[in-house]
């Protein structure tokens, strides 16, 4: 019985420990992926039957396809400078309402 027990311990000790490891392995991964420039994969054109086509450049430029197709496109873009605002900061005067009631008065006017 006691090595029964002695056993499972040392199986359950090991498997966290590869638990673990295999966690922080997964992690770094992860961010090291995250981290790797990106690649342009450039597709080569294979014709019909799977092998590289081997027509010329002129025929295929003539092979039932229209060509150049010019499209007009109108855009409508206005550049210009922001307009500016100022602002005009007053000096908060404590006194009674009737008073800066009257002094609104006068600056509308």
């Amino acid at each position: 019985m006691d090595q029964l027990l002695h056993h499972s311990e040392h199986l359950i000790l090991y498997s966290a420990v590869l638990w673990q490891v295999g966690l922080i392995l997964y992690l770094l991964l992860k961010y090291l992926v995250k981290r790797l420039p990106k690649k342009e994969i450039h597709h080569i054109p294979y014709g019909p039957s799977g092998t590289a086509s081997r027509t010329t450049p002129q025929q295929q430029k003539t092979a039932g396809t229209p060509g150049v197709i010019d499209v007009e496109v109108k855009k409508n873009i206005a550049v210009g400078k922001a307009d500016s605002t100022s602002i005009k900061m007053d000096e908060t005067v404590k006194g009674k309402v009737k008073t800066q009631k009257n002094k609104l008065k006068e600056l509308r006017k």
